[in-house]
């Protein structure tokens, strides 16, 4: 059987392939770069990175035009989001009261609550559901501080895996 082919090397000193492969980078990124205030008009509008990368004919990734504009028009791209999300939940409003004006809200209100649930992860600052931790004991009381009042003995137990509970 014979030997596999070897590529050739490229003969150009290893600084200016560096270079070159840089400078492709450097291209690349400054043409979704150079698109990025049509791009951002589309996603404020709604439209998804694979359908603007399509009707900008942009011969990228959806994910590398999203990770571009991310790290290098990173607060651009942040009120782009920011306004997304508030179109989407004006979106829902108008929806909502177009339900209540046919009379068929239950009819619509999957539309309503999945634009309201998308709008929150998008800016969950902004529409994000409040999630409250309460800090209290049994039946609502105060929380009993049990390690200032454990003798040595009951310390023992708890490290051997039983309840300090178990001795009171």
């Amino acid at each position: 059987m014979p030997a596999p082919k070897k590529e050739k090397p490229d003969k150009r000193p290893a600084n200016l392939v560096h270079a070159a492969k840089a400078q492709q980078a450097e291209d690349r990124r400054n043409a979704v770069l150079a698109l990025k205030d049509e791009i951002f008009e589309l996603f404020m509008d709604g439209i998804g990175f694979k359908l603007i990368c399509a009707q900008l004919d942009i011969n990228e990734s959806p994910q590398y035009v999203r990770l571009t504009l991310q790290t290098y028009a990173r607060k651009e791209y942040l009120n782009a989001t920011l306004a997304r999300a508030h179109s989407m939940v004006e979106e829902a409003v108008d929806t909502a009261r177009l339900g209540k004006a046919l009379g068929d809200a239950a009819g619509l209100r999957v539309s309503v609550d999945t634009l309201l649930k998308v709008a929150g992860k998008i800016a969950p600052g902004e529409y994000g559901e409040k999630s409250k931790v309460e800090h209290t004991g049994a039946d609502g009381g105060p929380i009993k501080m049990l390690a200032a009042t454990m003798t040595d003995d009951q310390l023992a137990k708890i490290a051997a895996g039983a309840s300090a509970e178990d001795d009171q």
